[in-house]
This record gives C-alpha cells, sequence and structure tokens, in this order.
C-alpha cells in the first residue's frame, strides 16, 4: 500500500464555512461521506468504489484559528486496489478553487 499522503493549508473562512465548502468539493467530487462532525471540525469520506476501483480515503481537520480563518489538514490513504495518488490534489485544487469565488 502507497504511503499516506498529507497536506495543511490556511483559509480565510470561519470553520463553519470551509467545512461546507468541504462538504461541497466531496460532493463535486462524487464521495461518500462515512463520518462528519461540524462541531470538530472532522470528515472523513471515500472515493471511487467499485469492484476493482482504485478506492481512497481522505480525512479532513479543520482547525479554528480565529473567527476568519481555518486551517485544514487533509490526510489520503489508500483503501484498495493502491488507491487514487491523485485525489488529495484533485480535492485541494477544487477547494481553492470555490475558496477563491466567494
Amino acid at each position: 500500500m502507497p504511503r499516506p499522503q498529507i497536506a495543511q493549508r490556511t483559509y480565510h473562512l470561519s470553520s463553519y464555512m470551509l467545512f461546507y465548502e468541504c462538504i461541497a468539493a466531496l460532493g463535486h467530487m462524487r464521495a461518500r461521506i462515512e463520518a462528519e462532525d461540524n462541531e470538530r471540525g472532522t470528515i472523513v469520506a471515500t472515493i471511487g468504489e467499485g469492484v476493482l476501483a482504485p478506492s481512497s480515503e481522505l480525512s479532513l481537520q479543520l482547525t479554528p484559528i480565529d473567527a476568519e480563518r481555518t486551517e485544514l489538514s487533509a490526510v489520503w490513504r489508500a483503501r484498495a486496489w493502491g488507491g487514487d495518488r491523485g485525489l488529495l490534489a484533485a480535492f485541494l485544487q477544487l477547494l481553492d478553487s470555490s475558496v477563491s469565488r466567494r
């Protein structure tokens, strides 16, 4: 199995707004949300499930810095068939694009 990939970014959004943006980005990627807790700022989603399809997991942790800034820690893990190694970068690109339009 490939090693997990980790990314951290800071966004100029409240933790609740960034949580919403993350859920929307995962929806665009057709991810299945396995666990989410808005109060704790956690989301766990799987993407690419199928009998022979690569399956990956994204674990997101949102940590408020102040009322207008939030840090996002994202971890990608392969679940089956080696996962999709480009998934974390694709998620962050989609999220950055969505946040920049705000």
